[in-house]
């Protein structure tokens, strides 16, 4: 009995939380921040995210990070479904799972965390959004220092109380055991597969896998000693064997193993912070009489004057913001006319890069008087591809 009560009250004394996830959807959320005030934490992930369920098992069961999460509207997305996932990719412009945005009531991006984060970094920037709310009893705005001063004393004495309960369910746990004839007979922990064992397992695999894309580039990484560490660090902290893992994210296509769709993702932004491409080590030599600069040219010019889209436009033609803008105005005689641009065309891109008010001038500019480009446009619901070639301005 006394030991059945002591490990209870050690299991409500220490047990960590985790943060509580609001049934509402993103839009509820946003519309319940506009009338409370509080930001919205949402946080996008998926079942079979294997870094989403690390960001759950650690930053979101992090007692602070869970702590300063009841300041927020929390709410998890779930991206599993692959259309579900390609909407929330294209209304809110991110890569992978885990993905954490914060919004304010009126929809403005607070904070943005992509990929597997820590809990630090999660406390440091939330802090900055809004202050951590006080451990125990929460103080009110109208507190005079009496009231503060005795928070701090009640604090400081569940601090001790809590450090003296411990020490003395130590003790019974202890004392119990040691009655029981269990306290010395502790089996060791099983020994890990010599790590030679899984060198040779790594070195048999590494043929198997494909060459292309992201699959080729982590085959690379792969074969190199930092690339072996890696993957028999991952094993121990997940607990899988190699085919275990294998088995989970890759598949067979056309005879070679290749990264399963849903994972790709996530696999390429790790290569990115683990092992980025490495510039060439031998740069290409200047040639010996290099050519005489061509004269100068004009700054291009297409003669045209923008105006925003609205939400309607936008889900109408399936753009995603902030790209793409309608016409107000094609100049007569301007460039943008004699290719055919006319009022009330969406332009989409210019040469491969796509173009919003903000950044109109910055593409412009790579651009002179004289060169040509493709522009995307809408001409109502119908996509065409128009070519234009700029003069100066006149």
């Amino acid at each position: 009995m006394r030991i059945a009560l002591a490990l209870s009250t050690l299991a409500i004394a220490l047990a960590g939380g985790k943060i509580e996830w609001s049934k509402l959807t993103i839009d509820e959320a946003l519309a319940e921040s506009k009338k409370s005030g509080k930001p919205v934490l949402a946080y996008f992930a998926a079942d079979a995210c294997p870094f989403c369920k690390q960001q759950d098992e650690q930053a979101f069961s992090d007692d602070e990070v869970v702590r300063r999460a009841t300041s927020f509207i929390c709410v998890k997305i779930d991206v599993t479904d692959k259309e579900a996932r390609k909407k929330a990719k294209a209304r809110f412009t991110f890569i992978g799972t885990p993905h954490v945005i914060v919004f304010d009531g009126a929809g403005k991006r607070l904070a943005e965390f992509d990929g597997l984060t820590v809990a630090a970094k999660f406390i440091e920037k939330l802090d900055t959004i809004v202050a951590p709310p006080k451990a125990g009893v929460a103080p009110s705005g109208a507190q005079d220092d009496r009231s503060r001063q005795i928070l701090e004393r009640i604090d400081k004495e569940m601090a001790e109380a809590e450090k003296r309960l411990r020490a003395d369910i130590a003790k019974i746990v202890k004392s119990e055991l040691e009655k029981a004839g269990v306290a010395k007979t502790t089996q060791p922990p099983p020994k890990d597969p010599p790590a030679a064992d899984i060198d040779k397992q790594i070195d048999a695999l590494i043929p198997k896998l494909a060459d292309a894309g992201v699959t080729g580039r982590f085959k690379k990484f792969l074969g190199s000693k930092a690339g072996k560490k890696f993957v028999k660090d991952q094993l121990g902290e997940q607990n899988q064997s190699l085919e275990e893992a294998m088995e989970m994210y890759f598949g067979e296509k056309d005879g070679k193993l290749t990264i399963k769709e849903e994972f790709a993702d996530q696999l390429e932004q790790m290569l990115d912070q683990i092992a980025p491409a490495e510039p060439p080590k031998d740069p290409p030599k200047p040639p010996a009489d290099p050519p005489k600069p061509p004269a100068e040219k004009k700054p291009a010019y297409l003669g045209i004057f923008p105006t925003p889209l609205s939400d309607d436009d936008r889900k109408a033609l399936g753009l995603a913001a902030p790209h793409g803008f309608r016409l107000d105005e094609v100049k007569a005689g301007s460039p943008a006319e004699k290719a055919g641009l006319k009022k009330g065309d969406v332009l989409w891109s210019i040469g491969g890069k796509k173009v919003s008010e903000e950044n109109m001038g910055d593409v412009m500019a790579g651009f002179k008087a004289g060169d040509t480009a493709e522009l995307v446009i809408y001409r109502g619901k119908d996509k065409q591809t128009i070519k234009v070639t700029f003069t100066e301005k006149k």
